[in-house]
């Protein structure tokens, strides 16, 4: 295992722990890594002689009581009353996420449509504008010029054109953006606001 330190000592000692001292290191580190390696062989020796072979017998008889005992059978089945709780609130959900006011929206045909975040992808952060420093640093270091927008509500929209190294630096922040013409649009939304 290589070491991360310039010092020849290192080595030499995981050297000797590994079995292979060095007749140029020191005698007692060489005496302390050997001591060491000797104590841990002994303790994994003893621990395998006081660990029980596994019997195949024993793991028959075992399971032959867990099954008498209904412990080991088919899992049980949900009672009937969880099963419809759980659609019910599926339902429940699938109808608000279509009529929440100011999140979608009725187009032509009866289809749903995101209003709220258009092309934008949208940030929940904890604080907006330590983030948005964040990324105008990392953003203009990947040779971008980013326009900044200040919104209601303490909300920061970004846009910025795409490149390689922009998206390779929104990819290290672990942001997957949406391009639209060559152009990304972040909004960072403070958490305590909902989007």
């Amino acid at each position: 295992m290589p070491t991360t330190s310039d010092d020849p000592t290192d080595a030499q000692w995981l050297a000797a722990l590994a079995g292979q001292p060095d007749p140029q290191a020191d005698a007692s580190a060489n005496r302390q890594a050997l001591a060491l390696r000797q104590a841990l062989q002994a303790r994994s020796a003893r621990l395998s002689q006081d660990t029980p072979r596994a019997d195949a017998a024993l793991f028959e008889q075992l399971q032959f009581r867990l099954r008498r005992e209904g412990l080991l059978g088919p899992p049980a089945r949900w009672p009937q009353w969880r099963v419809w709780g759980l659609a019910a609130s599926v339902l429940l959900g699938v109808v608000w996420l279509t009529h929440v006011d100011g999140l979608f929206k009725r187009e032509d045909g009866g289809h749903a449509t995101l209003r709220g975040g258009g092309t934008s992808t949208q940030l929940l952060v904890a604080d907006p504008e330590a983030r948005l420093v964040e990324l105008l640093a990392g953003l203009r270091a990947a040779g971008a010029q980013p326009q900044v927008d200040r919104q209601s509500a303490g909300r920061i929209r970004l846009q910025v054109t795409a490149s390689p190294a922009v998206l390779d630096y929104l990819g290290t922040q672990r942001i997957a953006p949406a391009l639209v013409d060559g152009v990304v649009l972040l909004t960072l939304v403070p958490s305590a606001v909902k989007p």
